[in-house]
């Protein structure tokens, strides 16, 4: 049910403005502007009025027919159409028609709830466009546990409905607010569907800076799918998100669900079909060029001229990328009924899908259901309440980066030996064989999930209400996998069972005062909030078994068995009150107080206190601004502290380990050993805030500009200490270290076009973040992956004071030498063809410092089209799919790439030309850990192109019918050699910040086209 059609059946509530639209980026920029004020200076009556248009309906028997429609052509159902001066009139259907009786000419008075009141002259076919009122309806955003008008606003927060997403082809909410909310990093990791999130910068070394999730007003409550979506609201600075306490440090996502409206039972129906394809492929050597290089560089006869002629006849060799990927393929279906009485609304939605996706073998499937019910049981109490639930499965679906084996494969040999085994690799790489691995082992996962919530809501005097919420949710996931015996030469066969089970149940008690007298208005909340967690696994190995065709089904069958299990859960109690208070409309304060107690920490340390307030003056309402040119004028400051509790259910406890020991004998003997230490002073990690914001909106809303100043302190950072040997080892939770953020955001949002049957608008988000290490409590360096061996053979990434979070820790590549060999700068600042550690430097950024977005959306009648660009400053990414694919090192044996072999020291006349160094000289030294492969990643992306097409129910007589195309991905215009500048292939849950920005093998964000088909009945 569009807004008009709710304010139609709800008209004595007063109804809720609708949402202004906001995004918007960089190139067109001087001309939208240009355009926006020349158009708001211009023909104004183009805007408003009535035109006589010829249509079927044109002349009725003793009567006019005509339409209502509003500012971006839907129809205005409800709308009050009555002869000037006198109670004859009617009102519009739900497609905004109406018939009257009355002679042309007549003077009629057109009104509806939100809207401009117009008089206009009968005339036969007329059309009027009725125009917002400003004034007389105030925006309802969302903010943590309630709502407040946009108005009364002090904090920093970005709000979208879903008419602006709602013909798109989103995936969820991450790539909805992807590139339209300033201050929010999302970056896409491993190709579709995986996202990285950042509010205003890094907050956390040793845990996440993930922001919290708030779904209808309950932590831990179902999105469910994107079509489910009437709204997200992003909180951004310390006085939106303080309310939140230790659990909003990382900022807030706010979604708010679709509810029933009174009316009759309104059903949409809505599908899609999606095709992947790869954007940018590597160039690789083919088997002929391959074989050509290998007796080239290791030696003339090491391929024989049997395979080399049949490799360049191309009878032999494989193509690799060929092989292991496929065009990917989704269809998702989605169901929503919706309805109800003046006392009862209900939703029932249903949904679900199935892919394929791009690498072989890969599927998915899932299901959905969710139902509300809301009801007015007597004037003074109502109850809202809803369930979900959910079922999915993956084949060969774990996120495995593949892309390593799959470039650095040789083309050159036999894919099985002749009883089936898949062959390793005679000549490149020394891994197993990538086809081989999605199909003599696999992986098939299962999730199952449950949400019940319930609002008991009593209103106990004249503003004052009680809601009572409770949640329960329940989540199963399993994980099953198989190894046969023909994996690989020699390979045992392998299966494994787990299943991991986990709880929620969460209480909030919430007490809202709500009056408005006289000038006054006034909103007090006050919440006692309790939360319980649990979460269970219990798993089993196999080795050996002894028959194969029970996959997975039959551990007792092996030969070698393990088995383990594993619990642990939390809770938390929390206060907290907020009030609101607003002085006719321009001086607002906002104050909140919060204090948690989670079980991991203990004694005097449980209790985290965390206030804020924030300040807002809206300079519009005052008498001396001229409101013909400044519709809001409003200037924002606001400070807070919120906190982070982010440790492990039992971090703050000492614990054992189990290990053999040998005394003096052959046998061993079992025992244990204290392998993590308890630190009695252990605490919250605080994250203090600081924000200067403005709000401008100039010639009737056609320009508006929001500007958010910003600076994030966060001290006494959680962190996971290593102890050294000579002391025992383990290790021991620290507060050390302080990280801080400061940062500009700019959303300027515009109406280049705006008239009767066209509008455009067009909106720029720009993020500046510098993000820096304060202090790390003493410690000059600390390499978090330190341990990491292999191919590197080493520690990537380094914190270190003044530098940002995420930093690189490389050999300072400085070219060759005069036979070709690699060169690297030493501390001294000479060269060496053989570094050390020492020699090392910590350099780069993987985190861009500037993102842009750039959305433009054009409605010509029934037609619409949306163009949206993502586009972010310098950064790094450190390209080991690069590396391995280059150099005859470690597992890479040999190379695989054309321009590594064409463009080498030894194939290159002009030695000032090579990019690469000799294959031929024993002394080159390749090293992963080089500046030689970190890369600028900053790109320029045409994210969406979207044209769509609305026949409406009067052409069909059976519904709204929306159909749409769409295309994500058409282009990038980067530097960087990879295949996708942004995509990341090491997620790593403890370090997850601190060691953010390797491409080794990630699978790119794909090229997509999306066809979708929505019928509103």
């Amino acid at each position: 049910m569009n807004l008009k059609a709710f304010i139609y059946c709800n008209a004595r509530s007063s109804g809720a403005k609708r949402k202004r639209p906001w995004n918007f980026f960089i190139l067109l920029l001087l001309a939208s502007v240009f355009s926006t004020v020349a158009a708001a200076s211009g023909n104004a009556e183009e805007e408003t009025g009535t035109s006589a248009v010829p249509s079927s309906e044109t002349f009725q028997q003793n009567g006019i027919a005509g339409y209502v429609y509003d500012e971006t052509g839907e129809p205005v159902p409800g709308a009050s159409v009555a002869v000037k001066g006198t109670q004859t009139g009617t009102v519009t259907d739900g497609q905004g028609r109406f018939v009257l009786s009355v002679a042309a000419g007549t003077e009629l008075e057109i009104s509806f709830i939100g809207y401009v009141t117009q008089t206009v002259r009968a005339a036969a076919g007329m059309r009027v466009a009725l125009q917002e009122d400003t004034k007389q309806i105030e925006e309802v955003v969302v903010i943590g546990y309630g709502t407040v008008r946009k108005s009364d606003l002090t904090g920093s927060l970005v709000s979208i409905s879903s008419e602006k997403f709602k013909n798109l082809p989103q995936g969820g909410v991450t790539q909805i607010l992807q590139g339209k909310a300033a201050g929010v990093n999302i970056t896409s990791t491993r190709g579709a569907g995986n996202t990285n999130i950042r509010i205003r910068g890094i907050t956390s070394l040793n845990k996440s800076s993930e922001p919290l999730w708030v779904v209808d007003g309950v932590i831990g409550g179902s999105v469910g799918n994107f079509y489910d979506i009437q709204s997200i609201e992003v909180l951004k600075d310390a006085s939106s998100t303080a309310i939140y306490g230790s659990q909003g440090a990382n900022g807030v996502i706010l979604v708010t669900t679709r509810r029933g409206q009174e009316g009759n039972a309104k059903v949409t129906f809505d599908a899609r079909y999606n095709w992947a394809t790869m954007r940018k492929i590597p160039d690789l050597l083919s088997p002929y060029e391959y074989a050509k290089a290998y007796n080239d560089i290791v030696g003339g006869g090491s391929i024989s001229d049997e395979d080399m002629a049949a490799y360049k006849a191309g009878t032999k060799g494989i193509d690799w990328i060929d092989l292991m990927t496929q065009t990917g393929f989704s269809q998702n279906y989605n169901l929503n009924i919706s309805g109800g009485s003046k006392l009862t609304k209900y939703t029932l939605t249903a949904w679900g899908g199935d892919s394929r996706g791009q690498l072989i073998t890969t599927t998915s499937r899932n299901y959905n259901f969710k139902a509300t019910l809301d009801t007015e049981i007597t004037p003074w109490f109502t109850v809202s309440s809803y369930v979900t639930g959910s079922t999915g499965n993956s084949h060969n679906g774990s996120g495995q980066n593949q892309f390593t084996d799959i470039i650095e494969f040789s083309p050159c040999m036999e894919l099985q030996a002749p009883d089936g085994t898949y062959n390793l690799d005679p000549y490149g790489a020394l891994g197993n064989s990538p086809y081989g691995e999605l199909h003599a082992r696999y992986w098939d996962d299962e999730s199952h999930s449950f949400t019940g919530f319930a609002d008991l809501r009593f209103r106990i005097m004249d503003g004052l209400t009680l809601s009572l919420q409770g949640l329960y949710s329940r989540n199963q996931s399993i994980n099953r996998s198989f190894s046969s015996i023909k994996r690989y030469p020699n390979s045992p066969n392998e299966a494994y069972n787990r299943s991991d089970q986990n709880y929620r149940w969460r209480n909030i008690n919430n007490l809202t005062y709500q009056k408005e007298f006289g000038d006054h208005r006034l909103t007090a909340t006050g919440i006692l909030e309790t939360t319980k967690y649990e979460w269970s696994r219990l798993e089993g190995r196999g080795r050996d078994l002894s028959l194969e065709q029970v996959s997975y089904w039959n551990l007792a069958s092996a030969s070698t068995k393990d088995a383990s299990n594993a619990y642990s859960g939390d809770q938390m109690v929390s206060t907290l009150g907020r009030l609101i208070y607003s002085y006719r409309g321009k001086y607002v304060f906002t104050g909140t107080f919060r204090a948690d107690a989670p079980s991991q920490f203990k004694n005097d340390y449980k209790w985290g206190y965390f206030p804020s307030g924030g300040l807002a003056w809206n300079i519009a309402e005052e008498s001396f601004i001229n409101k013909d040119i400044f519709q809001q004028l409003k200037f924002r400051a606001t400070m807070g502290s919120t906190g982070n509790h982010g440790v492990g259910p039992y971090a703050t406890l000492a614990a054992l380990t189990q290990d053999n020991a040998v005394y003096g004998l052959n046998e061993q003997f079992p025992g244990f050993w204290l392998n993590k230490f308890v630190n009695p002073d252990i605490h919250w990690e605080k994250t203090v805030q600081y924000d200067l914001g403005a709000d401008i909106s100039v010639l009737d809303q056609r320009l508006n500009l929001t500007v958010d100043w910003f600076r994030k302190n966060t001290t006494d950072l959680l962190f996971e200490k290593n102890l050294p040997l000579y002391n025992g080892g383990g290790k021991i939770w620290t507060n050390q270290g302080a990280v801080d953020n400061t940062g500009w955001e700019f959303t300027f949002n515009g109406y280049p076009l705006r008239r009767q049957d066209m509008i455009w608008e067009s909106t720029l988000t720009a993020t500046y973040t510098k993000n820096t290490i304060k202090d790390l409590a003493g410690e000059t360096r600390i390499i978090p992956d330190a341990t990491r061996g292999g191919l590197l053979g080493g520690g990537l990434f380094a914190m270190e004071p003044g530098m940002p979070v995420g930093s690189f820790y490389l050999f300072d590549w400085v070219g060759f030498d005069d036979n070709g060999a690699n060169l690297y700068r030493k501390a001294d600042g000479s060269t060496t063809i053989n570094p050390n550690d020492n020699d090392r430097i910590v350099t780069g950024n993987p985190t861009p410092e500037w993102i842009f977005g750039w959305n433009n959306q054009f409605n010509y009648k029934n037609w619409d089209l949306n163009l949206f660009f993502r586009a972010t400053g310098k950064y790094n990414r450190l390209n080991l799919s690069r590396y391995v694919e280059s150099c005859k090192v470690g597992a890479s044996r040999f190379i695989s790439s054309r321009e590594a072999y064409y463009l080498s020291w030894d194939r290159v006349a002009d030695k000032s030309h090579a990019e690469f160094p000799s294959l031929s000289n024993p002394d080159n030294k390749y090293y992963g850990a080089s500046t030689q492969w970190l890369e600028n990643a900053a790109f320029l992306r045409l994210q969406n192109l979207t044209l769509g097409y609305k026949i409406p129910k009067s052409s069909t007589g059976i519904a709204d019918i929306h159909l749409s195309i769409s295309a994500d991905n058409l282009f990038v215009l980067s530097k960087y050699k990879g295949m996708d500048p942004e995509t990341v292939s090491e997620i790593n849950e403890t370090y997850r910040d601190t060691t953010f920005g390797l491409d080794n093998g990630s699978f790119p964000v794909p090229r997509s086209y999306t066809f979708i088909l929505r019928f509103d009945f």
